[in-house]
């Protein structure tokens, strides 16, 4: 979601969905997908609106967070953005990644989880005015921000910080990256956010998300190190001076660009270890940037990612 407010701003080797059965020395792209990283169930939560609860989740990750509380069967509606397994039964009432008033009311919700960036205004100005209850959750794209998110959804859905199902939730918030290694000694990761059919072009910065989740797997983002703002506009020069050893995008980034062979095509990209050796990591979009119940699997799984193109 915050990508689209900023943005309104193989095969050589195996692609892996399960990275425990990939040899290391085979691997040249790997792709994560959301369908290898199941939301975990840590039991039903209780909340104090009982029966009447209707969620309509529009918050980054948030869907994940109410399955993860035992609350599905809740949740009457999510955003494009929001797949995982079991998602079909759950009407998506966004148009791409825009409200539709229409969709919203027509599931008849009580509650609806927002993000800072989600829009169009009017069509909430709409819902609002048809007497649902809107609650705005923290846009977060780092670890460190998840306790927040989460508590800010177990509270707007009425549970107890105590409760033992949100306490298993919180807990499960990974922790920070403890390795001993230097960072010169770590691969450089650089994150491309692509979309080529929009002629959309950027490199990952510092506070991208992607960063987060690069330093917790134990690799280097160098467009972090070198860009001070989330995303800026790839350019070959950009690429050739942080010569990354690995590229990592999301799975419909790269289709965009026409797969591995179009993504090779980027002017600076062939002349960068990870372009000369053609080691890219794909995961799905829906995964990387939400931030919620699989992210600690996430990590685990970019981390073995990491150290198989080692």
């Amino acid at each position: 979601m915050r990508l689209q407010s900023l943005l309104k701003i193989a095969l050589l080797g195996i692609i892996a969905t399960q990275l425990t059965t990939v040899p290391a020395q085979a691997a040249s792209q790997i792709s994560i997908s959301e369908k290898s990283i199941q939301v975990p169930i840590y039991g039903s939560a209780q909340s104090s609106y009982g029966k009447s609860l209707r969620i309509v989740s529009l918050a980054n990750g948030g869907a994940e967070v109410i399955v993860a509380l035992g609350l599905k069967s809740k949740l009457v509606g999510r955003d494009i953005a929001s797949t995982f397994t079991g998602d079909a039964k759950i009407p998506i009432v966004t148009q791409a990644h825009a409200v539709s008033a229409e969709k919203v009311l027509a599931v008849r919700p009580t509650l609806i989880l927002v993000n800072p960036g989600t829009g169009p205004l009017s069509a909430l100005k709409q819902i609002k005015s048809a007497g649902v209850k809107i609650v705005n959750i923290p846009e977060v794209y780092s670890v460190d921000g998840m306790q927040a998110k989460y508590l800010a959804i177990i509270t707007a859905l009425k549970i107890s910080k105590t409760d033992p199902v949100a306490q298993k939730l919180l807990n499960s918030i990974p922790l920070p990256e403890t390795s001993t290694t230097t960072a010169s000694q770590k691969p450089t990761v650089a994150f491309l956010y692509l979309r080529g059919t929009s002629g959309i072009y950027l490199l990952g910065g510092k506070g991208s998300g992607a960063d987060a989740l690069i330093e917790s797997a134990g690799g280097t983002d160098i467009g972090a190190q070198t860009q001070k703002t989330p995303f800026v506009p790839l350019t070959p020069e950009a690429l050739v001076a942080m010569n990354p050893s690995i590229i990592l995008l999301m799975q419909k980034g790269l289709e965009s660009v026409g797969g591995l062979t179009g993504l090779l095509a980027l002017p600076g990209l062939s002349q960068t270890q990870a372009g000369k050796t053609q080691k890219v990591i794909t995961v799905d979009d829906s995964l990387l940037l939400a931030f919620g119940p699989r992210t600690g699997e996430l990590i685990n799984k970019l981390s073995l990612a990491i150290k198989a193109l080692q």
